[in-house]
């Protein structure tokens, strides 16, 4: 009987943490958004290095850009519970661009809800 019970325990203890690994964990992301000639909007997500600069290069780079406010929500919906994600309207390293923005209000509410909806904050506009 005891056998079985440490068994057991063993196993419990196991499961628990590969759940507790399987877990992702919370982060910080830095979002971008820019309209593209179409009128779509589309955005980009970086790491939230506060020490980290990023270029007009990188926030426009084609292999991370996410195309559309619904892809940027189920990129959303895989981020941790507890992340944040800081919305910038600017590369912080170079002037003001024009093509770096915010979408109109409705689109910033859906995105925010739907964020904080999933205990994600979102800090900007």
């Amino acid at each position: 009987m005891r056998r079985e019970v440490r068994r057991l325990l063993l196993a419990c203890s196991i499961l628990a943490v590969c759940l507790a690994q399987s877990q992702p964990t919370p982060r910080t992301l830095r979002l971008y958004g820019w309209q593209d000639p179409t009128g779509e909007w589309n955005f980009t997500l970086l790491p939230g290095e506060v020490s980290r600069e990023f270029s007009k290069k990188e926030v426009f780079d084609k292999k991370r850009a996410v195309p559309g406010v619904k892809a940027l929500l189920r990129r959303i919906s895989e981020l941790a519970a507890g992340s944040t994600l800081i919305w910038y309207d600017h590369v912080s390293n170079e002037r003001r661009f024009e093509n770096i923005g915010y979408p109109p209000a409705k689109v910033i509410q859906e995105i925010r809800r739907y964020a904080e909806a999933r205990k994600i904050e979102v800090l900007g506009p």
